[in-house]
């Protein structure tokens, strides 16, 4: 994925409140880019509110494509326990 994509992934899951953060994904892509792995423990982490109606958009985009990567999944805000838990509920 190129970073465009990536932006459009999370306006398309996430709705025009994402564009807001364009900056933060742009930095994030290029850190994961450089082999980073995790933003976990990151000071300016963005940190999204998990309601029902995200939850649902992160279990549609995990079960839809399983060829995204952890580390495209993290940049989308999805952590690695969140996919085990929604491919283990389905």
């Amino acid at each position: 994925f190129s970073c465009a994509q990536t932006v459009e992934i999370m306006r398309k899951y996430f709705g025009d409140e994402c564009m807001l953060q364009t900056r933060r994904i742009h930095e994030w892509y290029e850190m994961f880019k450089k082999s980073r792995e995790c933003v976990e423990g990151d000071p300016c982490a963005l940190k999204v509110h998990l309601n029902r109606r995200t939850y649902r958009e992160r279990e549609k985009l995990v079960l839809t494509d399983r060829r995204l990567t952890i580390g495209e999944m993290n940049v989308l805000g999805i952590s690695l326990d969140s996919c085990l838990s929604i491919w283990k509920e389905n």
